[in-house]
């Protein structure tokens, strides 16, 4: 009988110690961003971009880093024209819940040069899984280039689900196992403007962004009006941790 309590005791345990890991550990089944974004220094994407008929090519690349808040981040720097001495960037890192934006650099922003600061810092691409909507709340704080606060220039809310994995054909080539995301952001205005963009975009393991198509709503309450415009961006070659990727 001693024996027999033992062995019921220690299977009480051994459940309870099961019960706990399958509770608090990591799901196995969540994609983990860091794989399919290579945030390294030198590596760039350049994209053929549609935007309401008009047709350019846009380069994102990684250059410099910034210490926000404490976190070492890096810049994503926009590239529209090679003879701009100035270009957008934004400020990313990674953590265990996903790719973060920290700064959001606007070299043009209302005529002069400012930026925003995203408080909290903004999950854009999070460690998901498929079915799995991720929501977030922010306020984007504008400052200058002295570093003064120039205001709260916005609240901005969102939410961005995994639908699928599935292969894809660009003009840089064809991607397998490919995380296709929907999301939708919103930013408010405390005069009830208001900005929305609805996005879809795949991730290629290994390269990063490969294509986004994105639907804007815009409206102005001051003029009372609303308007909208699509963007559709295809990656036409990359650089990623020293390989070229580009059509055979």
């Amino acid at each position: 009988m001693r024996m027999k309590r033992f062995m019921l005791k220690d299977s009480k345990t051994l459940i309870l110690a099961i019960a706990i890991v399958v509770v608090f550990a990591p799901s196995a089944s969540a994609y983990n961003l860091e794989e399919y974004y290579p945030l390294h220094q030198g590596n760039s994407w350049t994209y053929s971009v549609i935007e309401d008929g008009d047709i350019f090519e846009e380069t994102v690349r990684i250059e410099g880093k910034e210490i926000i808040e404490g976190v070492e981040t890096v810049r994503m720097v926009d590239v529209e024209d090679e003879d701009e001495d100035e270009n957008d960037y934004r400020c990313v890192a990674i953590d265990s819940e996903g790719i973060k934006e920290y700064k959001y650099f606007d070299a043009e922003l209302n005529g002069d040069s400012e930026y925003e600061i995203p408080d909290p810092p903004k999950l854009i691409f999070p460690n998901i899984e498929i079915g799995e909507n991720k929501k977030y709340s922010i306020n984007l704080i504008a400052y200058d280039l002295e570093g003064a606060k120039t205001g709260e220039r916005s609240s901005e809310s969102g939410q961005i689900l995994l639908d699928s994995v599935e292969d894809l054909e660009v003009p840089a080539g064809k991607f397998r196992d490919c995380l296709k995301f929907s999301s939708i952001s919103e930013w408010k205005e405390p005069d009830g403007s208001f900005d929305r963009d609805d996005c879809t975009i795949w991730l290629a393991p290994g390269v990063g962004k490969i294509k986004e198509f994105c639907f804007n709503i815009e409206y102005d309450a001051e003029a009372e009006e609303t308007s909208t415009e699509s963007e559709i961006y295809e990656l036409i070659s990359a650089v990623v941790d020293g390989v070229k990727i580009e059509p055979k």
